[in-house]
């Protein structure tokens, strides 16, 4: 049975009394209180699964932004070459950003995919729940990552010209 919503605990325990009274061999339990220690707990839960996917998502960008900072010399070699026969600074920034923006994007692509079909996976066959798909954690992700790629690639290229390696 449930009492209107606000009723106050006094209306709980007399109903309750005149339930057992009534019929000796019912037992009454306050589901209320179960219900609301289950959602705080599974608030916690959900809390903790969100640190964990940030701290994933973390790290997969400090693990883009070595491979990226492993390929700098690359990078280097490529823009010496365009300015000797010939183009300009913007046209070499521009050619670097594009080829970062690509790459975060197949990356998003990728983690976006695998990380859909595991979390569907877990959710499907160990905890048994409805998977359902978040656009915005999608948006959210692919921005803070290309976010970090770009911080990285400016700081990357701003430390080396500021040691007198500026290839443009």
């Amino acid at each position: 049975m449930t009492l209107p919503k606000g009723s106050p605990l006094s209306d709980e325990a007399a109903v309750s009394r005149a339930i057992t009274r009534d019929f000796p061999t019912t037992t009454v339990l306050r589901v209320r209180d179960a219900i609301a220690a289950f959602g705080e707990i599974f608030g916690k839960v959900m809390m903790a699964v969100r640190v964990a996917g940030g701290v994933t998502l973390i790290a997969g960008a400090l693990v883009l932004a070595g491979a990226l900072a492993t390929a700098q010399r690359r990078r280097i070699q490529e823009a010496v070459i365009l300015k000797a026969i010939g183009a300009t600074q913007r046209r070499i920034l521009s050619a670097h950003a594009i080829e970062y923006a690509l790459l975060a994007l197949v990356t998003a692509g990728f983690a976006i995919i695998l990380g859909a079909l595991a979390a569907w996976a877990t959710l499907t066959f160990i905890m048994d729940v409805q998977f359902t798909f978040s656009w915005l954690a999608v948006a959210q992700a692919i921005g803070l990552a290309s976010g970090l790629v770009l911080l990285f690639g400016v700081w990357e290229h701003g430390r080396r010209c500021g040691q007198g390696q500026c290839p443009i």
